[in-house]
């Protein structure tokens, strides 16, 4: 497991804790769904993390505002995972991060 899953087993935390955004309409997204947000879902419970579409007004904004809390400026709005008060975009970045299962 990665480092980010690792810290998650036997931590106490307040759902949710992780921010998955997504396009309904990206493969990138899809692809961090099946291998990324799924698996962790699965195991850590569906209170884990919230997924909200930036493909919709309300999703957009919300992304926005975070990103703006967080001080963090994206190159590209989907996919994006924050986790920990930290955001990771591209599927790469995400893949990589917390790993392919």
């Amino acid at each position: 497991l990665s480092n980010e899953t690792e810290a998650l087993k036997g931590k106490a935390v307040s759902p949710p804790y992780l921010i998955y955004f997504y396009r309904s309409d990206c493969p990138d997204c899809a692809e961090i769904e099946h291998v990324v947000v799924a698996p962790h879902e699965h195991e850590f419970g569906p209170e884990f993390l919230v997924r909200i579409d930036v493909s919709k007004t309300r999703g957009s904004q919300s992304q926005m505002q975070l990103m703006e809390y967080l001080g963090v400026s994206l190159t590209i709005q989907a996919p994006v995972l924050v986790y920990d008060s930290h955001a990771f975009s591209g599927r790469d970045d995400i893949a990589n991060r917390f790993g392919r299962r």
